[in-house]
């Protein structure tokens, strides 16, 4: 399958904008940052509008995204009416402190309601994804991928905001984010293992013609760069800059994960017949 753009980069904004709002609140309820969580969510709110777009452009005709809407049991009428919450919750808490000021109990109802609602709207985008008829992608790789890397993308952008609130990253953050980067790698590279023995024909090399450029691309920027960049965070924990690279550049191999994913993500035309034929993948 080809590589869909515009899906990339909506996918990019959803798990960095989602992520760090998600993980922003993490730091400031476990690890007493000071983050803004207005600030937070009015500039999440326009990556998500982005990356909304990029939806709807792969959708295409107005008609085709009122059709997906006709069956709201389906993955991708859930995910976008799950976004509507989202969206209020993002709207009333970036207004907060500009136009009003809410009481704090108001403003903390309104923050789980955030929380639960961006992590019901990647789970259920994850799912959208589960197809029979795509094995590479019918499996639990696909879910665990999109929470991890939307974690493990959040804690990078949470990193970010706690240098520019507080001046400096919490130690308690930095080892969070450690740990879900080398789980959502770890994940990747399971999930690169798995799709280069599906079977069927359908098999992914990661260094092969058709990806050598888009997972290589992937292995420095989402891995190498993160790498080095919290190994020396430690020691520059109030260099903003430092975070800055590496948060963009993560964000930047979300996009090329995604490509590959799509490259993955073959249709198989038929099924095998006999028990011999099938791959050890699924066998």
């Amino acid at each position: 399958m080809r590589p869909q753009i515009p899906l990339c980069n909506s996918t990019m904004c959803q798990r960095m904008c989602m992520g760090t709002f998600v993980m922003a609140l993490v730091a400031n309820w476990v690890f007493g940052c000071a983050i803004p969580m207005n600030i937070v969510a009015l500039v999440t709110i326009v990556i998500l509008g982005i990356g909304m777009l990029g939806t709807m452009s792969h959708l295409g005709k107005p008609g085709r995204f009122l059709g997906a809407l006709r069956n709201p049991t389906s993955h991708l009428s859930l995910e976008m009416l799950t976004c509507i919450p989202v969206g209020i919750c993002y709207l009333i808490i970036g207004a907060n402190g500009l136009l009003y000021t809410m009481p704090e109990a108001a403003m903390t109802v309104l923050e789980v309601i955030g929380l639960i609602a961006s992590v019901a709207f990647i789970w259920v985008t994850a799912l959208a994804y589960r197809m029979k008829a795509r094995p590479a992608w019918d499996n639990v790789f696909t879910p665990l991928n999109f929470m991890l890397t939307f974690l493990s993308g959040g804690a990078f952008g949470s990193l970010f905001a706690a240098v520019l609130a507080d001046g400096a990253a919490p130690v308690g953050l930095l080892v969070t984010t450690i740990v879900l980067f080398v789980a959502a790698t770890a994940c990747q590279l399971f999930f690169t293992y798995f799709v280069s023995r599906v079977g069927y024909r359908i098999d992914v090399a990661p260094f092969g013609p058709e990806t050598r450029g888009v997972y290589s691309a992937w292995l420095i920027l989402g891995v190498v760069v993160p790498i080095i960049g919290l190994a020396t965070a430690f020691a520059l924990v109030d260099f903003w800059p430092l975070f800055a690279i590496v948060m963009v550049s993560y964000a930047i191999s979300l996009a090329l994960w995604q490509a590959f994913f799509f490259i993955a993500g073959k249709e198989v035309w038929f099924f095998p017949q006999y028990e011999k034929d099938l791959s050890p993948a699924y066998y």
